[in-house]
């Protein structure tokens, strides 16, 4: 068995916590994720490049939606990804489907020069992915903007407690390392495509409680959407796209959302 091992220096003895890591990964589908949100993950259009953020509070399975994502586009489409990671939490490297996958570790925490590092040898490669397993600090989230708008699909995690935080957390720690607040909205009103904010929560069944997943979500199939035109004047108070997005997908299910995308 492998086991990621967080070491806490309790006195007067080391206390190690260990969290066992996976052997395989789930497909969105096992996971539970909900169909409009499937079929935004795995759509052709994210090939040609953009922003995903998956938000959630600590251990609410961040991690393992964007490597089940990562999977299954590269089943579906086959081409590259780049993985930067502390630590590497699922099997990820190697061949799936007709993609290739390389996974890599960040070093002395120091994750914007991993991104850099890494970018430097990164294939010209038409649908090519990026994912970085959390934005934590502000050189990484400029990075991270600055790749998305680049033609790669790049993926991230932030630490949030709702939707709307989730996107206005990565555009505060963007602004706070590049060099004004318009230049950030104009970035990520281009590059933004999909955020999702997400929850695990115990729920009974015939006497077995398991895990569910709950998941919210904002989506923006181009820089010229409802969406793009909020976060080019700042991004604040997205709630009411997220509360139209939400009404539309209740009302006509995720054909109602893949329509947005045809607009």
């Amino acid at each position: 068995e492998d086991f990621r091992v967080h070491v806490i220096p309790r006195v007067p003895e080391k206390v190690f916590a260990l969290r066992r890591i996976a052997k395989f990964i789930p497909t969105l589908e096992q996971l539970g994720m909900n169909p409009a949100l499937r079929q935004l993950l795995l759509h052709p259009n994210l090939s040609k490049g953009g922003l995903v953020i998956v938000g959630g509070e600590t251990g609410q399975g961040k991690s393992t939606t964007c490597a089940a994502t990562v999977k299954e586009r590269m089943e579906n489409f086959g081409n590259f990804c780049l993985t930067i990671e502390d630590p590497i939490e699922l099997p990820l490297d190697g061949c799936h489907g007709k993609g290739r996958c390389i996974q890599t570790e960040v070093e002395n925490d120091d994750w914007a020069e991993a991104m850099r590092g890494a970018m430097r040898s990164y294939p010209s490669v038409s649908g090519s992915m990026l994912y970085v397993g959390e934005t934590r600090d502000a050189a990484t989230a400029a990075e991270v903007i600055r790749i998305a708008t680049n033609g790669h699909l790049v993926l991230t995690t932030v630490h949030a407690d709702g939707l709307d935080s989730s996107v206005q957390r990565f555009m505060s720690l963007a602004s706070a390392s590049m060099s004004n607040d318009k230049e950030v909205q104009t970035l990520m009103a281009s590059c933004f495509r999909l955020a999702i904010h997400q929850t695990l929560e115990q729920v009974t069944a015939g006497g077995v409680t398991k895990k569910q997943l709950k998941a919210q979500f904002l989506f923006s199939p181009n820089g010229k959407s409802p969406v793009a035109q909020k976060l080019r004047s700042g991004g604040e108070s997205l709630n009411n796209e997220i509360s139209q997005q939400r009404l539309v997908f209740n009302n006509k299910g995720a054909a109602g959302i893949m329509a947005m995308w045809a607009d």
